[in-house]
């Protein structure tokens, strides 16, 4: 009975620490907006952006949007292009519902973003391209071709197709 014991509680123990740990980091890794702050004129507005987003936008230039976005230090740009519903609706699934990870829903989008973020900002900032999406129904990967301390590295984003326009999540599970 005791190993038994010590087994579950070990699982939940780990579960909360792999789970705080990675809300602790990808918080960290998002840059704070000035409340107020214009951007320069060289970049465009959040609804400039992202206004030719629409049912007929590939996966491609959904990537190309998360890639000015990332590249711009946007987080509330990139956080427009998170599959919200499928970000909340995993989250919600893998907690179970449990009271002591009611938050984690809410967060999850900026988690997302943070995971993202992070996954792409691996490679060098330059040259960042991308690749040709690989579509299966409603999910698509599309390649990030770019470089990480001069050798070739290629990441992955990950969309779905959510209220008829393709989004990113931080996975496919």
């Amino acid at each position: 009975m005791y190993p038994r014991l010590c087994r579950h509680r070990f699982t939940f123990c780990a579960g909360v620490v792999f789970s705080c740990s990675l809300l602790a980091a990808l918080l960290g890794c998002q840059k704070p907006r000035e409340s107020g702050a214009s951007k320069s004129g060289t970049e465009e507005t959040d609804n400039q952006l992202f206004a030719e987003l629409s049912p007929e936008t590939t996966p491609e230039q959904a990537a190309e949007f998360a890639l000015q976005a990332i590249a711009g230090k946007d987080t509330e740009a990139l956080i427009s292009l998170i599959a919200v519903d499928t970000v909340r609706g995993d989250v919600q699934s893998i907690t179970r519902g449990r009271s002591s990870m009611e938050g984690m829903a809410e967060k999850s989008v900026g988690m997302a973003a943070g995971a993202i973020r992070l996954n792409i900002n691996f490679l060098d900032p330059e040259p960042r391209s991308v690749g040709q999406a690989v579509i299966d129904g409603d999910r698509a990967t599309v390649a990030i071709h770019g470089q990480a301390a001069g050798k070739p590295l290629q990441k992955e984003l990950y969309l779905v197709r959510e209220n008829n326009l393709w989004k990113l999540v931080p996975s496919h599970r």
